[in-house]
């Protein structure tokens, strides 16, 4: 084993999950955050990046351990299969069971982790999330063989071969789809995530093999604040363009540019926290609040646009509860009751918060526990 190899569990990246998955509430809860200010692209982008650099450690450590092919597959695919299957399969079967009609027509979709292909052509405000984890397991088929494959000295190459693949594959379809079919089909297919992957495992590779090198590179602050800069550019280019009329992203550069600028970040963001965060680092990504979050930030990504979206009928269940519940509360005489959007959203928050942990502690724990006892801490702490 490399004497520099070592892995532990970074409390930050827990607090940086709450984060990314914030961004992404916004995107589907507040229409301007969906509209001008892309904030789903920087909510799945931050998630891919970081999903990138917890498998990239993993795979790395078990491969220089020696470890023969088949456990090196067997352990990645049986601890992926036990964190990701159980909560996805019984949503699925959940959305079935109460005749969701896209479920019922299409299952061989959702049950097989091809639905990013289905929704790229139908979106669907209910169930549009559902192509990131679709997109993420088919790139489990590919990560472990690359990283497996390549030399252990060559696997910045590959982080740069991924990258560029990536990017090239979202500027040819620019040109070769249409609007409107462009952009989901450049941002959901599994080949526009290949960038974010690639940064992850450039960054794991670096905390890894590189850790004195890692430690001087992701201390600069500096260029924390220069990357999110070029992203906050990117981002402001996109809304100036949408004004003057010509499109958000009306060239092959902003359109290559919008995933990678954030991925980026989020990529120097991650090295980042490996360091010493100060007061403010402290506030934002350790406070209790943010790492129980964390701690079950997969189940409120599952649940939250099931809750609610902006695009959902006031007949929606959850959206009748409030209304229900808002005119108990503020109705007095009058037949009509004064619309409160910041108590409405709280509410379908705190329920997304209480369904999230009940999934936790009645599933994902028991069998994130039961894993454990099976595996050295070590290996459960990086994935």
């Amino acid at each position: 084993m490399h004497k520099h190899l070592t892995l532990r569990h970074i409390p930050a990246l827990t607090g940086l999950r709450v984060w990314a998955f914030g961004l992404v509430l916004l995107d589907h809860w507040v229409p301007i955050f969906h509209h001008v200010l892309m904030a789903g692209n920087g909510g799945v982008s931050l998630f891919l990046v970081l999903s990138g650099f917890l498998i990239s450690r993993l795979l790395i450590e078990s491969k220089m351990t020696n470890t023969s092919f088949n456990d090196y597959l067997s352990h990645f695919y049986r601890r992926r299969a036990q964190r990701i299957f159980p909560l996805y399969f019984l949503t699925i079967l959940i959305l079935l069971l109460a005749g969701n009609d896209v479920v019922r027509q299409k299952w061989v979709y959702f049950f097989t982790f091809t639905a990013n292909y289905y929704l790229i052509n139908n979106p669907n405000s209910l169930l549009d999330h559902f192509w990131s984890l679709s997109a993420e397991e088919q790139l489990y088929i590919f990560i472990p063989l690359l990283i497996w494959l390549c030399p252990l000295n060559r696997l910045p190459v590959l982080a740069l071969l991924l990258i560029s693949c990536s990017c090239v594959f979202r500027g040819a379809a620019y040109y070769w789809k249409s609007e409107p079919s462009w952009w989901p089909f450049s941002y959901e297919s599994v080949l526009g995530c290949f960038d974010c992957y690639g940064i992850g495992l450039l960054v794991a590779y670096l905390q890894l093999i590189k850790p004195q090198w890692a430690s001087q590179f992701f201390s600069s602050a500096l260029v924390l604040r220069t990357l999110f800069i070029l992203w906050l550019t990117v981002l402001l280019l996109g809304i100036y363009w949408e004004v003057r009329g010509f499109g958000a992203y009306c060239n092959p550069v902003t359109a290559v540019s919008v995933r990678l600028a954030v991925a980026l970040f989020g990529g120097y963001l991650i090295g980042y926290c490996h360091q010493s965060l100060g007061r403010w680092g402290g506030y934002l990504l350790l406070n209790p609040v943010f790492q129980y979050l964390g701690s079950i930030s997969y189940g409120l990504y599952i649940v939250h646009n099931l809750i609610y979206n902006a695009q959902m009928s006031v007949t929606y269940p959850t959206r009748y509860a409030w209304r229900e519940i808002e005119q108990l509360l503020f109705s007095s005489n009058s037949t009509t009751t004064i619309p409160h959007p910041a108590l409405e959203l709280t509410f379908y928050f705190l329920l997304t918060v209480c369904l999230a942990s009940i999934s936790w502690y009645a599933l994902e724990k028991p069998l994130l526990n039961r894993y454990t006892r099976k595996r050295k801490p070590s290996l459960i702490l990086s994935s």
